[in-house]
C-alpha cells in the first residue's frame, strides 16, 4: 500500500478481521521505493478455499513523524479459493482421529438408482444432502475406553441422546471388554453409547445416505475406490466396507406414522439428511427434523463376514449391544469443521497415522 504525509510516515500496521474475529497487527516495512508500505515476507497471512464467499475486513494504521495516526478499513468478500486437491483433518489434540471431507455434488439417488436395486426399490432422490466430513476409520477400543473412564465421557448425562442415561454397570463392563488391544476397532458398543461418544468429540453419527454417498460418490460406484491421503487411515476408504459394521444416526422409523421404511423415504426425503447445525456446532445425534421419532431402532451399514463389501450392505438393528463385528465413526459438519479450523481447535494433519 501507499502511505503519504507531510510531516512524513513513520510506521504503518495492518489487521485481518476474519468473521468478525480480528488477527494480531502486523508491522509493514518499506518498499524499495521508499514510498510504498508492504508485508515482511514472514508475516504473510494464509487464506483457505473455506474462507470463499465470506466477509474479510483489512484495518490499516498509519504513524507520522509527529506521532498522530490515522486509520481506515477496507472491507470485502473473500473471493473464490481454489481447494487444491483432497486433504485430512483432525483435532488439535487427537489429531490420530482424521477426518476428510465427503464433497457432495448435487442431488443424489439414495438407495440405487432405477433399476439398481431392485430388492430395495428405494430410489430416492435427495436434494439437500450437504457436503460433511467423516472419519477415516472406525473408533478404536483405546479412544472408547478413554471416554469411558474420563469423568467427563461415559457418566457425563450431557452426551447422551434421549431419555437414556448412562449405567454403572455397563461402565464396568465396558472398562473391561476394552482394557486389551487398544488399536482394534471398539466394536460391541450400542447405539446410544456410539451417539453419546460422538457427542463428547463435538461430532455425530454419519446418516444412512451419507455413509451410502461416501461409499459410491457422484459416479455411483459399487464400493470407493483406493487412494492415499497423506495422514489418513491406511485403509481408507476401503474400510468403510471392509472390517466392522457401522451405526448410523438415521432411525428405522424416520416418522410415527404406519408406514415402511422406503415409503418413508420417498415420502419425506429430508429426514434423511442431518439437519442444519450452527457454525462450530454438531447436528443433533439423530437426523429428525423436528419430527417423531420410533428410535427403537436404527440402520447399520457394512457387509457381514463373508458377504459383499459394497454400498448395498445395510439393514436395522435393534439398539442392543452391539455384536462382536459392529462398530462406528463419527461426521461432522462441513460448517463446524471449518469453524473449527479457523479457531485452531482442529489442523491440517500432514503424515500422521493410527
Amino acid at each position: 500500500m501507499q502511505a503519504v504525509d507531510p510531516n512524513g510516515v513513520a510506521a504503518v500496521r495492518a489487521r485481518i478481521v476474519y468473521q468478525d474475529k480480528p488477527r494480531a497487527d502486523v508491522e509493514l516495512v518499506r518498499s524499495s521505493d521508499e514510498r510504498n508500505w508492504e508485508l515482511r515476507e514472514s508475516d504473510l497471512q494464509s487464506a483457505f478455499f473455506w474462507w470463499t464467499g465470506k466477509p474479510l475486513a483489512i484495518e490499516l494504521t498509519a504513524r507520522d513523524g509527529a506521532g498522530l495516526e490515522e486509520s481506515m478499513t477496507m472491507t470485502g468478500i473473500v473471493p473464490e479459493l481454489g481447494k487444491g486437491g483432497d486433504f485430512v483433518i483432525g483435532s488439535r489434540e487427537r489429531p490420530e482421529e482424521s477426518m476428510v471431507e465427503i464433497e457432495v455434488a448435487g442431488s443424489y439417488v439414495f438407495g440405487g438408482r432405477k433399476g439398481e436395486d431392485a430388492a430395495k426399490k428405494w430410489n430416492v432422490e435427495v436434494k439437500n444432502l450437504r457436503s460433511f466430513y467423516l472419519d477415516t476409520r472406525e473408533v478404536a477400543r483405546g479412544e472408547f475406553l478413554a471416554f469411558v473412564q474420563d469423568a467427563n465421557g461415559y457418566a457425563n448425562e450431557a452426551w447422551w441422546p434421549g431419555s437414556v442415561r448412562p449405567d454403572a454397570k455397563r461402565k464396568a463392563q465396558l472398562e473391561s471388554a476394552l482394557s486389551v488391544d487398544p488399536a482394534r476397532t471398539a466394536t460391541g458398543i450400542t447405539w446410544p453409547e456410539a451417539a453419546a461418544y460422538a457427542a463428547s468429540r463435538g461430532k455425530r453419527l454419519p446418516t444412512l445416505v451419507e455413509w451410502e454417498y461416501a461409499v459410491r460418490g457422484p459416479e455411483y460406484v459399487p464400493q470407493p475406490p483406493w487412494k492415499h491421503l497423506q495422514g489418513a487411515a491406511d485403509d481408507w476408504p476401503a474400510n468403510l466396507c471392509a472390517g466392522a459394521r457401522e451405526w448410523t444416526a438415521t432411525p428405522e422409523d424416520l416418522v410415527a406414522e404406519a408406514y415402511d421404511f422406503p415409503s418413508q423415504c420417498k415420502r419425506f426425503p429430508a429426514l434423511l439428511c442431518p439437519p442444519p447445525a450452527a457454525s462450530g456446532s454438531p447436528a443433533s445425534a439423530s437426523a429428525s427434523r423436528g419430527a417423531p421419532l420410533l428410535a427403537t431402532s436404527h440402520w447399520i451399514v457394512g457387509p457381514r463376514a463373508g458377504g459383499s463389501p459394497d454400498w448395498t450392505a445395510a439393514e436395522a438393528c435393534a439398539d442392543a449391544p452391539g455384536a462382536d463385528d459392529l462398530g462406528f465413526r463419527c461426521a461432522l459438519d462441513l460448517e463446524a469443521a471449518h469453524s473449527r479450523l479457523d479457531e485452531g481447535q482442529y489442523v491440517i494433519v500432514e503424515g500422521r497415522r493410527r
